[in-house]
């Protein structure tokens, strides 16, 4: 008896390491609700890897790219967080002052 080889697409692929980096599931769990041949996961997982294309959930990115656009995004937060810094000290010195 034969058997015929299943295809995923890249986008099923994506979205399975997408829900495995969540960490709601483990991979063996995963491959059980998809019903994905065991073992599979991790061989998608090994390639995304190697391709520079999966991050864990608690991992930085690994293209270059990547990690410019993630360092972009932490000093534009950093420079909002400092003016929201700034604000919240000369509104404790008006109302501290007001007070006295």
């Amino acid at each position: 008896m034969t058997r015929k080889n299943r295809y995923y697409s890249p986008e099923f692929k994506r979205e399975t390491l997408v829900m495995l980096a969540s960490g709601e599931y483990t991979m063996a769990g995963l491959e059980r609700e998809l019903g994905i041949t065991p073992g599979l996961i991790k061989q998608w997982k090994r390639k995304a890897e190697r391709d520079g294309e999966y991050v864990a959930a608690d991992s930085e990115p690994t293209t270059p790219a990547a990690a410019a656009a993630r360092i972009r995004d932490l000093e534009r937060e950093n420079a909002r967080l400092r003016q929201e810094k700034e604000i919240l000290k000369k509104a404790m010195a008006i109302f501290s002052s007001r007070s006295a």
